[in-house]
């Protein structure tokens, strides 16, 4: 705030253009309280110039408020030049400067250096404040798209990434006074320090932040808590500080993708900006973060291979902690990218856990120098795949799949000499009919060779190597599939024979010793298990011996019926005595006659069956 001039200087100060001989002590006084004007609107330009030299972790928002408070300082400034006050002193050392030197009794040039240092001064200001107000108007374009770089994630800020780099490119394009190479630049390291300092923070906060929970309870003001894995488990923290690094790589492509655009117009102004002052940190910070990637992806590896419970790896597993509470103890700050004793000791760490991945190396070869099983030897290198995040090991777990394949192959060798040597007679499981179970023997051999080669990477099959084993699988698998497609329509040609045995009568009697007996084809019971078992291996089954699977229990019912009633016949019959014979030929002739329709117009088809079966039992009755 500029001081005021005395007020008894009033009158004086009016009267200065018409009086010959001004008053000396006004212009002796008013040339010092002017002089300690300058002096103070000086100091205040110089103290809003270094207000420039600013937090490190300053971020885009620190650029704005910069230049809003400058602009209000800077109003407020102007205001005061403007004020009567200041006009009433400028007029009357103005005139003054004008007046013989004799009348002043002193030089008129050291007045008149005063009052050019104060236009000087005037024009100073006047312009620092338009080129505050040019700045605070195109910067204030970017609060929006400034926004999620303090409150969102590295997705979300991706997304915005586009938009805020138009909004740059248009203020380096058209703005009057801030679209100089340094102030863009800076413009741009702020951001990137934003980008960084948003990173820290969705990492050291990432569960809250899924939970909602981000801005309240006890605050974290240490990156010690990433050690925590109950609370911070490996395999939750490493995609957030992957999203890390797709966002410093998205944030550098909109950047050259901006550049490519500005170069096609080539009449604008370009961006001419140092890559490396822009992104030198963020890739710096990025280069941590990968070894922190590393870090907890090892750590993670560790952590999953003791879930499993594997024999024997104990010592290894042991081992492996004690070097990461050697390197824990360390106590480095895991997010301060700038401290380089972090980088030598995780060199160290890497050189320990090598020693415990020879190991491992070790322990995974000794697994597979007996394979017994290509299945179980594939299961258990996918859990090693799937354990295993280091490249040396994940080659080397690579490198037995080519093994594994050799061993396939020979399998492959073997399946097709068992199918020669008992493709006429297959070995068939207990309980199995005949068409059932050779058509399960060969689906147990083609499983045995599609199995594994369902499991094996395509990456491998397609290798030129590995073609002649393929053809191998082809040529067994199609061989396989004509053995079943034999079997199966040799069986729907048996289901047809079958069932032509339906319509053979119930009753036959035998031409030599004149006896009944039932006339019912067992190959019907074949029919119906090998319609069974069939129907349970997946296999759609004719029409035909789906009815006749429907009436099984009634054919079994009748079947077991006649048996009962032609038992009974022979019994009662065999009770006659010879000597009475003729007196029961009567009724010996009725009871033929109620048997006789099974032996001529009754088949095991017929609707019936159950009338026929109620009037010879009633015969039979009658007859005892």
């Amino acid at each position: 705030m500029l001081e005021p001039y005395d007020r008894k200087w009033e009158n004086d100060a009016k009267n200065i253009q018409t009086t010959k001989s001004p008053n000396q002590d006004m212009i002796n006084e008013f040339e010092t309280i002017f002089a300690q004007w300058s002096e103070k609107i000086e100091a205040a330009l110089e103290e809003t110039e270094n207000e420039r030299k600013e937090d490190k972790e300053a971020g885009p928002r620190n650029e704005i408020e910069y230049w809003r408070q400058r602009m209000r300082k800077l109003t407020g400034i102007s205001e005061q030049l403007r004020s009567k006050n200041c006009r009433t002193v400028y007029d009357v050392l103005t005139q003054a400067s004008q007046n013989p030197a004799e009348q002043l009794g002193k030089p008129r040039d050291k007045i008149y250096l005063a009052t050019s240092k104060w236009r000087s001064i005037e024009l100073r200001v006047t312009e620092a404040l338009n080129e505050a107000k040019d700045n605070v108007k195109y910067l204030s374009t970017l609060e929006k798209f400034i926004e999620p770089l303090y409150d969102g994630t590295p997705e979300t800020i991706k997304d915005t990434l586009p938009a805020l780099m138009n909004s740059i490119k248009m203020i380096h394009t058209i703005a009057r006074y801030y679209n100089t190479n340094d102030r863009m630049t800076g413009l741009f390291v702020k951001i990137t320090q934003q980008m960084i300092n948003n990173c820290k923070y969705n990492i050291l906060y990432f569960r809250r932040l899924r939970e909602g929970t981000a801005n309240t309870g006890k605050k974290i003001t240490s990156d010690e808590v990433l050690w925590n894995h109950d609370e911070y488990p490996p395999e939750e923290l490493i995609p957030v500080l992957k999203s890390c690094l797709e966002l410093n790589q998205a944030y550098q492509k909109q950047y050259e993708i901006t550049k490519e655009r500005l170069m096609n117009m080539p009449k604008g102004k370009q961006f001419e900006f140092s890559p490396n002052q822009i992104f030198g940190k963020f890739d710096l910070f990025c280069r941590r973060v990968s070894k922190l990637i590393e870090l907890f992806g090892t750590i993670q590896q560790f952590r999953t291979l003791e879930k499993h419970n594997l024999e024997n790896i104990n010592g290894i597993l042991d081992q492996f902690k004690g070097f990461v509470n050697t390197f824990k103890k360390k106590g480095h700050r895991l997010l301060e990218y700038t401290q380089n004793t972090f980088d030598r000791d995780f060199v160290e760490f890497n050189v320990d856990v090598s020693s415990v991945e020879t190991e491992l190396q070790r322990y995974i070869d000794k697994n597979f120098e007996v394979i017994t099983s290509i299945e179980d030897s594939l299961k258990l290198l996918r859990k090693f795949q799937a354990i295993l995040q280091r490249d040396n090991l994940r080659n080397s777990v690579n490198s037995k799949y080519t093994i594994l394949f050799h061993n396939y192959g020979l399998e492959i060798n073997q399946i097709e000499d068992q199918y020669q040597k008992y493709k006429n007679n297959p070995p068939i499981v207990r309980n199995l009919p005949t068409v059932a179970g050779s058509i399960t023997w060969s689906r147990h051999l083609f499983h045995r060779i599609s199995g594994p080669m369902e499991q094996f990477p395509p990456s491998l099959i397609k290798q030129k190597e590995s073609k002649k084993f393929v053809k191998m699988y082809n040529k067994t698998g199609y061989t396989l599939f004509s053995f079943e497609y034999l079997w199966r329509q040799k069986w729907a040609h048996e289901v047809e024979k079958a069932k032509a045995g339906l319509q053979a009568t119930l009753i036959i009697r035998h031409p030599n010793n004149n006896k009944l007996y039932v006339n019912f084809d067992s190959e019907i019971l074949t029919l119906i298990r090998e319609a069974k078992c069939l129907s349970r291996i997946g296999i759609d089954i004719p029409e035909s011996a789906k009815i006749v699977l429907l009436l099984e229990d009634k054919f079994k019912m009748y079947n077991s019926e006649l048996h009962f009633v032609l038992r009974e016949y022979d019994r009662i019959v065999n009770k006659i005595r010879p000597n009475t014979k003729s007196l029961l030929v009567p009724h010996l002739e009725d009871l033929e006659y109620k048997l006789r329709p099974g032996m001529v117009t009754l088949t095991w088809t017929s609707m019936n069956i159950d009338g026929y079966l109620h009037h010879v039992h009633q015969g039979l009755a009658k007859l005892e």
